[in-house]
């Protein structure tokens, strides 16, 4: 039978440091005098990452974070930053005929 992992509040401390979550001292000592146990498991742990990650607040993502957890704004998740950048140019032909079709039309219905 597995026993689930259990943490003194020192282990607890480096547990956090070393997953490479967020938090200064102050925020896990503060975290530590608001849930005092003698022993903490991985839902603390996980509680902790929820409370202090910045991703969430309030229980909601914030809105430059895509659910997956990616940031909108970051230049990959913007349209002219396609890896291919010949479909990017392609599209871009295509648009500019079509405007061109459209006058055509319309110069030769007058």
């Amino acid at each position: 039978m597995h026993t689930p992992e259990r943490y003194t509040p020192e282990q607890f401390v480096r547990s956090i440091k070393l997953r490479g979550y967020p938090g200064r001292k102050q925020d896990i000592q503060k975290y530590l005098e608001e849930h005092p146990k003698q022993y903490y498991s991985e839902e603390d742990l996980i509680d902790y990452y929820y409370q202090h990650s910045g991703a969430h607040i309030g229980g909601r993502t914030r809105p430059n974070l895509c659910a997956d957890g990616q940031d909108s704004h970051s230049p990959s998740a913007m349209k002219n930053s396609t890896p291919n950048v010949l479909n990017e140019i392609n599209w871009q032909n295509r648009l500019n005929d079509k405007a061109e079709e459209k006058f055509r039309r319309k110069k030769e219905e007058k």
